[in-house]
């Protein structure tokens, strides 16, 4: 029996999360565990601006 426990997906940009969300899946499904989605808890932050802007400025 395997078993993952508190797992955190983080990245700045919406197609990067929906490409390690698909990454993810996949290695679940290779290694046969699933996802229980009663327990799963999805946390969003504002991420509009690019964070690595503020210093693009060089000040």
């Amino acid at each position: 029996m395997l078993l993952l426990d508190d797992d955190a997906l983080v990245t700045h940009m919406e197609d990067a999360l929906q490409r390690l969300i698909y990454l993810f899946d996949k290695a679940c499904e290779y290694f046969g565990l699933t996802v229980n989605m009663k327990k799963t808890n999805i946390m969003g932050q504002n991420v509009s601006n690019d964070p690595h802007q503020e210093n693009a400025g060089g000040g």
